[in-house]
């Protein structure tokens, strides 16, 4: 893992944003915001992003509502502002794994 793989999972991982963001409040945990909340480029974490998505420690939410239920797309798409990116079973427990006292 890379330095911004941390930095991305630790993005995913923080205090408030399961409340914070969401589909019901509208306010989506997408590339673009990661990108601010870790203080880096946008394309600096979209790599990250699909490498952890590919590994299984990064889902995208979105995919499973009602808005994208009818969409065709394969992959996991990094560049979708509609995407609402979450830590899976598996992220949780590598940054548990990961994490230092």
């Amino acid at each position: 893992m890379q330095g911004l793989d941390v930095a991305v999972l630790r993005t995913l991982a923080g205090d408030k944003i399961p409340e914070a963001f969401s589909v019901v409040s509208g306010d989506l945990l997408n590339a673009g915001r990661i990108a601010h909340e870790a203080n880096a480029p946008l394309l600096d974490v979209q790599i990250p992003l699909q490498s952890l998505a590919r590994s299984g420690c990064v889902i995208d939410s979105w995919a499973e509502t009602i808005d994208g239920i009818d969409t065709g797309y394969s992959g996991f798409r990094v560049d979708n502002p509609k995407s609402n990116f979450r830590l899976s079973h598996l992220g949780v427990h590598l940054l548990l794994a990961t994490a230092t006292s």
